[in-house]
């Protein structure tokens, strides 16, 4: 507390130091149409001079601000554009906002030779030029993004800036995807892309943009003319063997002024992933004070292991079918009504060997198991969206469903041999509603949310003739409803959100096979509460310096029933979360940010649970009835510097964190059993955490160079068979990347990612360490247009024991060929080598996990690509 004491202090402190800076700001537009004027180049310079003081570019709405220390005597703003006269204002000292109309000119130019820049810089916008980045053998949006200074993609799909989520992404400045973006940047072709921009300190909420903070991305995509009003798409078809491969695709498209359609069929058994496409990244919503959305816990978790480190496709064996429709209407002055279906169905095989150390006080146990899975899934996911976003008016209505269907078969062989059968369907059903009305500088907001779900899951394990049932049935519903009114008085914003959570869940369950002296079997609960909450929050913006304080407070009865013991519990706690969110630009480039926050952890009312649930084979878990709660407390300060001119973007920050919890988790050894409960007993664990990231286009190499870098250290406890083990946990990881185009018929990307781990058992003094790294190198050879070689080489290096290390390599070869009229043929080769078992070690907690998994033989592919 006396950290977040601090933090106040210095909120108030940036009040009084920036408290009296200048900002000038206004509106440009057309005279003749009185259309606003993006890109207009406002300047502050002394009167009669040409030296300019402070500069800004309007935005997309022609609006620009302009940030002084003080009023500047004698000075003018003068207004620039390619083809409109220029206009010059005086400055006075009462006035704040200049609204200018700008004529058009014609401008008569020099026969030159003009080379647009790879990044350009208007306001808060970042614009990439797509043709500057992509190479010959890009094809999709993502392919490009991951070569522009300051942009990342993860494997998961999703986008970052400046280490940032990104939190809308937009195509033609309309939001058609919500969080499913992936369907668009692994659709969309580059070709068909003229730019993307970069929105920084993006507020979604056009009613907002003046009264409410945001220092989140966002990402918009503009598109050739050729493009648009017109259906374009891509249709690829391969085959090959061995096994008998097949890969289909098509993607067909078309944006128009107010409607857009993005469609796409794909289906392979190539190992290609295609779920991720479809994958939702959390968008915040900046007027819900409170997280919307409850998920119920998986209490069966049976799966085929998953490969680390080493790409997907090499390691699944699949058979993948996806379809997605996505569709935009703009049916009404300010509505927009988008709809979105998805169908997945995907099957996949695996074969995997592990070797797993439990590192206890008196020494270690092992155990191995040879592992050979298969699993079928359905998906089926829609949602229908009506959406208003005016200066005035805010309304959002989501209806949406998802539907999944899982079922998994895996066979065990080693220490505990066995045979799984498992049953994981769920169903969910939701509906979002916003509303939002501004007048003048008040803002009134109603939000409600409600959410069904229920998840009925099956488990049958066999152990020679031993046979063990699982059932677990769990549903609950979830509504969450508030209301909001914010005041802006410049430059402070006070905003109060008064609301109510509401949960009744229910868990139903019953364990067969198993001895009776474990524990109870059966679980027969419910659970109930509401959570009353109030949100105040203050806003302060005056120049360079930002901050915000939110203090959320909660009062919330629960009450909790569980019939087989005819018992019922009753509690009500009280939370407060204070958060101090600061930020001062040092200079236009240059920002840095301070947040500090105090959380107290609600109730973990899903462990609230009697009796043994059977997770797997070899897992049981204990539940436990306690309301007792924990909390947190963090730090974090990052800076970020951005230069869009010269391609350079970094950021750095530092981030320290404490958490309590009245429980920690005590694993039982219990042959052939693993019985995880939690033991009641305060438990206090830190962790520091310093990461980096930057990128820099190099024009010597005609590419870009990035680095990424993070260094994490854990300190805290585990418990084994009632004993407690403390320990210290180091991470390094350290990824450098460098993509070039030697020459005009030669381009290369180099990646290399290093991690190194360690681990130390303070009451033992036992010491481990492990290290690993990955390099992967690609080249592009194309001495004519019509063909080119694509060479992918891949090398990693993995400690399997202390005495024993493996370097494994892989390699890809491709063949292209383009006729004059579209169309590509391709012909492939993956896995050069025909390697086999992929091998390595981590450390999870107070484990050493050994894993070889087999991976896909080598395998040849030919196939045909048109863009229309």
């Amino acid at each position: 507390m006396r950290i977040f004491g601090l933090l106040i202090l210095l909120f108030c402190f940036g009040w009084t130091t920036y408290g009296q800076n200048l900002k000038l700001f206004g509106t440009v537009t057309d005279a003749d149409t009185n259309n606003p004027i993006p890109g207009v180049v406002v300047s502050v310079r002394p009167a009669g001079e040409s030296r300019i003081i402070r500069h800004a570019y309007t935005s997309t709405e022609g609006k620009f601000e302009l940030s002084l220390a003080k009023f500047p005597e004698n000075h003018v703003l003068h207004f620039a554009n390619m083809g409109y006269a220029p206009k010059t204002i005086s400055i006075l000292p009462e006035r704040l906002e200049y609204n200018v109309q700008l004529s058009m000119q014609a401008t008569e130019l020099k026969e030159v030779v003009f080379n647009a820049p790879a990044i350009e810089h208007r306001s808060d916008t970042i614009i990439y030029h797509v043709e500057n980045f992509a190479e010959i053998e890009d094809q999709t949006l993502a392919d490009v993004l991951k070569r522009m200074p300051g942009i990342s993609v993860e494997p998961s799909g999703q986008i970052r800036y400046q280490n940032q989520p990104i939190n809308r992404f937009y195509i033609e400045g309309r939001d058609m995807l919500g969080g499913r973006y992936g369907i668009a940047t692994n659709n969309i072709h580059q070709q068909d892309v003229s730019s993307v921009e970069v929105l920084e300190n993006h507020q979604p909420i056009r009613a907002l943009q003046d009264i409410s903070l945001s220092d989140d991305p966002a990402i918009n995509i503009r598109l050739r003319e050729d493009a648009k009003a017109r259906w374009v798409g891509t249709l690829r078809q391969g085959a090959g063997f061995e096994p008998l491969l097949w890969k289909s695709e098509l993607a067909a498209m078309r944006f128009k002024e107010n409607t857009q359609t993005l469609n796409i069929y794909k289906s392979n058994n190539t190992g290609d992933a295609l779920a991720h496409e479809t994958r939702a990244f959390s968008i915040d919503n900046p007027i819900a004070q409170f997280r919307r959305g409850y998920r119920l816990q998986n209490y069966v978790m049976v799966a085929p292991d998953q490969l680390r480190q080493i790409e997907d496709y090499r390691s699944r064996f699949n058979n993948t079918h996806l379809f997605s429709t996505n569709n935009l209407w703009g049916v009404g002055q300010h509505y927009d009504l988008t709809s979105q279906i998805t169908y997945l169905n995907k099957r996949l095989t695996s074969d995997n060997a592990t070797l797993t150390s439990y590192f206890l006080e008196d020494g270690a146990i092992v155990t191995d198991e040879i592992e050979h899975a298969s699993s079928h899934e359905n998906r089926l996911m829609g949602d229908i969206t009506l959406t208003a976003n005016t200066p005035t008016y805010y309304f959002k209505n989501r209806l949406f469903a998802n539907m999944h269907w899982s079922d998994m078969d895996i066979q065990v062989e080693g220490t505990f041999p066995n045979s799984q059968e498992a049953s994981t369907p769920q169903r969910q059903f939701s509906n979002d509603l916003e509303i939002l009305k501004r007048s003048g500088n008040r803002a009134y907001t109603v939000n409600t949310f409600n959410l069904y779900q229920v998840k009925p899951h099956h488990l049958k394990v066999v152990r020679d003739d031993d046979v063990q049932h699982q059932h677990v049935e769990t549903s609950a519903f979830y509504t969450n409803t508030n209301t909001a009114l914010s005041l802006h008085v410049n430059p402070v914003t006070f905003s109060m959100t008064l609301g109510v959570v509401g949960v009744v869940r229910s868990l139903e369950s019953g364990l067969t096979g198993v001895a009776d002296t474990l524990g109870r079997m059966n679980n027969d609960e419910t659970m109930r509460y509401l959570n009353l909450y109030a949100s105040p929050s203050l806003e302060f913006n005056r120049g360079s310096f930002e901050s915000r304080l939110n203090i959320p407070l909660s009062f919330i009865p629960y009450r909790y029933a569980d019939r087989i013991e005819g018992e019922n519990q009753h509690e009500e706690l009280f939370f407060v979360s204070p958060r101090l969110t600061m930020r001062y630009h040092v200079t236009q480039r240059l920002s840095a940010s301070l947040i500090g926050s105090y959380v107290q952890r609600p109730v973990q009312e899903q462990s609230f649970h009697e009796s043994l649930i059977m997770n797997n084979y070899r897992n049981l878990s204990l539940g436990v009835v306690d309301f007792d709660t924990g909390n947190s407390k963090s730090v974090s300060f990052t800076l970020r510097y951005r230069q869009p001119l010269r391609a350079v973007f970094w950021n750095a920050s530092l981030s320290r964190s404490w958490n309590y919890s009245p429980y920690i988790a005590n694993v039982y050894f219990l042959d052939p059993y693993l019985l995880n409960a939690l033991f009641k007993q305060d438990y206090n664990h830190s962790m520091w955490l310093m990461s980096g990231n930057v990128s820099k286009g190099a024009d010597f190499i005609n590419g870009m160079v990035s680095l990424r870098s993070s260094l994490s250290v854990f300190e805290g406890a585990t418990i084994q068979n009632a004993i407690e083990s403390p320990y210290t946990s180091h991470s390094l990881t350290v990824s450098p990347r460098i993509t070039s185009r030697l020459s005009t018929w030669f381009n290369m990307s180099y990646e290399f990612s290093f991690s190194r781990n360690w681990l130390e058992m303070q009451s033992t003094g036992m010491q481990t360490t492990y290290q690993n790294y990955r390099q992967k190198i690609s080249g592009n050879i194309n001495p004519a247009r019509k063909w080119y070689v694509r060479l992918v080489g891949e090398h990693y290096y993995n400690e399997i024991t202390a005495d024993q290390t493996k370097h494994f390599l892989l390699a890809d070869a491709e063949f292209i060929y383009r006729l004059p009229t579209g169309l590509e043929f391709a012909a492939s080769v993956r896995n050069i080598f025909d390697q086999d078992v992929y091998a390595y070690t981590i450390h999870s907690g107070l484990r050493a996990i050994n894993q070889e998994y087999i991976i896909r033989p080598r395998n040849v592919m030919a196939s045909v690509f048109f863009r229309f």
